[in-house]
């Protein structure tokens, strides 16, 4: 087998290997560890009390490291903010049909990382935008804007604090620099909001400008709501649980089972050239096969002295007339040993095969093979 065939079987098995545990990563659904909300200044444990107390019972923390759109339509909102996980194409769409759907969509990200993170989703919504550096950040020093416009969650001239080092760069926030720090798009049935740097209604932005009033806003405005902050689990099971599931384990046991056929019938050429020696076959084809498989071993010049006495055994095996003549071109290696041992050896391989080639040749006419 050639070299070239191992490793496009090698690709082909990795590849296959790539994929099958892709899918059941994706697909698997394993119960994460208890995700709460965060006390830290971007954190939005504050929002989820004030919410609690203008809508009891209407925010529910996400606990899955994957979406299922039927739990989703089980609330008027989803938040999906600052994930530290990079949302898959088929999480994605699960969220492009809840939103097409009428649900109401919440993202953000407060760096360029978690921007990245999301992109498959804003692709799904066709939301098209990139980010910049803000100019006109300063540490710990928050810019107070008017939005100018109203929407369910903001009214004109509300004075709104917003933090982030990034800015939205689209059509908006060219005539209006309130919308370079939120993204407002209407999508079908449902609405979606993309904030930029740290929530208007975060733990530490809560009591910036007149913000509070936007929080209670958006309190009443999202309903019931399921709220997945950063995106980062822990899973509660091991790889042990995976292995209990019968797809999974059905196909990785074909694939294993897979490798070991390919390693055990992809043996080297000079393991196969061992084999040869013991079969007994002798037609002029089959010789002309294997002149060709000395040739590629001899030609990379690796253990020349044993391939000499292997071919030199089958010649005498199937040709015993010729045995002085092949026992006259290997003696010289034996005169020549100190010298150029190399150089002897390929002389010896050139002649050996010149001379199976003849005794084909000869033994082809005496059978009337042209």
């Amino acid at each position: 087998m050639s070299k070239n065939r191992v490793l496009a079987g090698l690709i082909i098995i990795l590849v296959c290997s790539f994929f099958l545990l892709s899918h059941f990563a994706e697909e698997y659904q394993k119960t994460a560890g208890a995700t709460s909300f965060s006390d830290a200044s971007s954190g939005i444990r504050t929002f989820k009390r004030l919410k609690e107390k203008v809508a009891p019972d209407s925010v529910q923390v996400s606990r899955r490291p994957s979406f299922n759109l039927e739990e989703l339509k089980e609330y008027d909102t989803f938040m999906l903010l600052d994930p530290k996980m990079k949302i898959s194409p088929l999480e994605a769409k699960v969220i492009k049909n809840y939103v097409f759907e009428g649900g109401r969509l919440i993202l953000s990200f407060s760096s360029q990382k978690n921007y990245y993170n999301l992109l498959n989703v804003l692709t799904e919504l066709n939301i098209n935008f990139f980010t910049i550096e803000n100019d006109e950040f300063k540490n710990g020093e928050a810019e107070i804007i008017t939005p100018g416009e109203v929407t369910p969650i903001w009214t004109p001239l509300q004075k709104i604090a917003f933090y982030s080092p990034l800015l939205i760069k689209d059509e908006a926030c060219s005539y209006n620099r309130f919308y370079c720090f939120v993204s407002a798009h209407d999508y079908f049935g449902g609405r979606v909001f993309i904030f930029s740097g740290l929530l208007p209604f975060s733990n530490a932005m809560l009591i910036q400008g007149e913000n509070a009033g936007l929080g209670i806003r958006m309190a009443l405005w999202t309903g019931k709501t399921l709220i997945d902050e950063y995106h980062h689990f822990f899973s509660e099971k091991s790889f042990s649980d995976l292995l209990v599931d019968f797809n999974f384990v059905l196909p990785s046991l074909a694939l294993i089972f897979g490798c070991v056929l390919f390693f055990l019938f992809s043996q080297s050429k000079l393991e196969w050239l061992r084999n040869l020696e013991k079969d007994s076959r002798d037609q002029s084809s089959f010789h002309e096969f294997y002149t060709k498989i000395l040739d590629g071993v001899f030609d990379k010049q690796t253990r020349l002295t044993e391939a000499i006495e292997i071919h030199s055994q089958y010649l005498k095996t199937h040709y015993p007339a010729h045995k002085n003549e092949i026992d006259e071109l290997t003696e010289i290696d034996k005169k020549t040993i100190g010298k150029n041992l190399i150089a002897k050896d390929k002389e010896i391989v050139g002649k050996l095969i010149q001379l199976h080639r003849k005794l084909i040749s000869l033994k082809g006419r005496k059978n009337g093979i042209n």
